[in-house]
């Protein structure tokens, strides 16, 4: 597929990577040839050879056991499964060739272990579930095509992988769900210059009024090799710079005379009220003797500071009140595989027609798409990882080694305000006594600093938290009154912090409560809204829609009523296979409808009055228009 035209047009035809985008790419989605191996047989009898027959069609990217692969049931989610599918000399062909440039394949997901070959050679050995990977298949192409085989291994048992909320039980129970073994994510492919951009992460520095474009290559290039970066907002240039690249990072920083006047920062910086984005165009050029060749990358940013400051997360250093929903990304009959681009779009338009500000992407990697249409909806989002369930060596190698491709791969998006490498102690259940599982976690938290020092991290969210930027409390009380209680004044909040903690984990384990992080209760209410399942669950239980309305108001009331709290995150988006406890059913549809939902959600912004805040807090952000932007 050939596009043309701005970010915005490789995004809406769902290109899987929207920070980087080349004009030539093929999506390998739809049938596959497909086989389970329960008894791991296929690697010994040659499975991978070409011209074997796999028995059975899937449909990619959705993974076994769910409908939209075609093949539902139990019977097909075994822990190694096989894929098999032939890239045509006529679909090859829809990717011109020039002179030099590679055939790469990527991966955006499979879970856990892959294994690829190419016209029987094997090209590439990926572990990890939760990360993308390329594999360079130049080299194995014949003028018959491309046949690629794929082999994933999922132990279900294995609670030292990154499992989230997968279930390793034979059936989900509890706040777990089905597992997504194998392919889960895009797979496609594009033609790109043998030194090429594989990764790019921007920075904006509002007092030097400068952008910086920090770029991962694919090689170390040749000496005179050069990149250009020019950035356009509105068809308005706003400034352009290059700069001589000596190593296979290299870092672009770009004048923007526009930030110098405050006056006009209204109009240029993204918030989520105003989510301007910055249109990018990057050139890559080397020199090979007499011959030039050069990498031609669409991107874009948004021109924006995320930091802390006396008790709040500040965007543009502006305090922002946080209304957040955990958004589990999980659809009923494709797990935790989007149902389509547009799918994704509309879980992130809905949330914002709701008044909400922040969606907190729980227990799972964001997909690339589902960051860029929060970056051109308006919508904050806080970046989770997975968690193991064992403490281990290897876990911790794990964890490490992924967590670092995630923070590389979706530090670039200005919708990403936060990193929550950690969740209420999965992984580390001893750490309030484990120096061992202290380190790591303090480890972690640093490397991401290192990685990315321009957002805040929470170090373990819920509770037992050591060196964190934000200090969060999951908060499951069912009535009003327990939740008024714990944040109602510095005493009470300072008892909730350093005591037991609400959900009996002490909250701070480094030290006692300073009065300067912001605070947030970053998980509450959960109520279910009783239907025929007898199997329906939530933190409490209700009846009817009037009693839902007036439980779930009552303890969003209670938090607003805080003058110390600086937000809240409401569990959860939608129903989730049998944890019922969503603002919407697991179709989407809302329980309240969409007016009731928003008058919810915000109607305790009115008690803001009663507190003194900063009056730069937005209590409620615009309505979504519905339409791309």
């Amino acid at each position: 597929m050939r596009i043309n035209g701005d970010s915005a047009a490789w995004l809406t035809a769902g290109y899987p990577r929207p920070l980087i985008c080349r004009e030539s790419w093929l999506s390998l989605a739809g049938p596959w040839g497909f086989c389970a191996d329960p008894h791991r047989v296929g690697t010994r009898e040659s499975w991978h050879a070409p011209g074997t027959l796999f028995p059975d069609t899937i449909t990619v990217p959705f993974p076994p056991g769910t409908e939209r692969s075609g093949l539902p049931g139990p019977g097909y989610d075994t822990e190694v499964v096989w894929y098999r599918r032939t890239v045509t000399p006529d679909e090859l062909a829809s990717l011109p060739e020039a002179d030099g440039e590679r055939l790469v394949l990527t991966f955006e997901g499979v879970d856990h272990t892959a294994d690829v070959w190419g016209n029987g050679q094997h090209l590439a050995h990926h572990v990890g579930g939760y990360s993308r990977f390329e594999v360079d298949v130049t080299e194995a192409l014949t003028p018959e095509g491309l046949e690629l085989v794929v082999r994933a291994e999922d132990p279900r048992s294995d609670v030292e992988q990154p499992r989230g909320k997968q279930e390793w039980r034979e059936s989900p129970h509890g706040i777990w769900y089905q597992r997504s073994t194998g392919i889960w994510r895009e797979v496609w492919m594009e033609r790109r210059p043998a030194l090429a951009v594989t990764a790019l992460t921007w920075q904006t520095d509002l007092g030097q009024a400068q952008v910086s474009a920090r770029l991962a290559l694919t090689r170390a290039p040749r000496p005179g090799t050069s990149v250009t970066v020019t950035l356009s907002h509105d068809g308005e240039p706003l400034g352009t710079a290059t700069t001589a690249c000596l190593a296979q990072e290299a870092t672009v920083t770009i004048h923007v005379p526009a930030l110098l006047n405050r006056m006009e920062w209204p109009g240029l910086l993204w918030t989520p009220s105003q989510p301007h984005l910055v249109e990018a165009r990057i050139s890559l050029t080397e020199t090979d003797g007499d011959r030039t060749r050069s990498d031609e990358v669409v991107s874009y940013t948004g021109l924006r500071e995320v930091t802390t400051s006396n008790g709040y997360l500040c965007l543009n250093h502006e305090p922002v009140y946080v209304r957040a929903v955990l958004d589990q990304g999980y659809w009923e009959d494709s797990a935790f595989t989007p149902p389509s681009n547009e799918a994704l779009r509309e879980d992130i338009a809905l949330a914002r027609r709701l008044g909400l500000n922040t969606l907190r992407a729980h227990q799972r990697t964001p997909d690339l798409r589902y960051l860029a249409w929060a970056d051109r909806l308006g919508m904050m989002v806080w970046a989770e990882y997975p968690a193991a369930y064992a403490f281990s060596h290897r876990a911790v190698a794990m964890l490490t080694a992924e967590w670092a491709r995630t923070v590389e791969d979706c530090a670039g998006h200005p919708s990403v305000v936060v990193w929550v490498p950690f969740n209420e102690s999965w992984g580390v259940p001893l750490i309030a006594t484990d120096p061992a599982q202290q380190a790591f976690v303090d480890s972690v938290v640093s490397l991401t600093r290192a990685l990315d020092p321009t957002r805040p991290v929470i170090a373990n969210d819920g509770w037992e938290q050591r060196g964190t930027d934000i200090v969060t409390v999951h908060d499951y009380g069912t009535h009003p009154e327990e939740l008024r209680a714990n944040y109602a004044d510095d005493d009470s909040l300072a008892r909730t912090l350093t005591g037991a903690g609400p959900q009996g984990r002490r909250i701070l384990l480094d030290q006692d409560w300073d009065g300067r992080r912001p605070v947030m209760v970053s998980e509450f209410g959960g109520i279910s809204l009783a239907t025929a399942d007898a199997g329906s669950w939530g933190y409490a239980v209700v009846s009817t829609t009037e009693e839902y309305e007036e439980v779930v108001g009552s303890l969003l009331d209670s938090l607003y009523a805080s003058p110390l709290l600086s937000g809240w995150c409401y569990t959860q988006l939608t129903d989730t296979a049998q944890e019922t406890n969503g603002l919407c059913h697991a179709d989407r549809t809302l329980k309240l409808g969409e007016a009731r939902t928003r008058d919810l959600l915000t109607r305790g912004a009115r008690a803001f009055r009663t507190h003194l805040r900063p009056r730069a807090i937005t209590e409620v952000p615009a309505l979504d228009t519905g339409q791309p932007r």
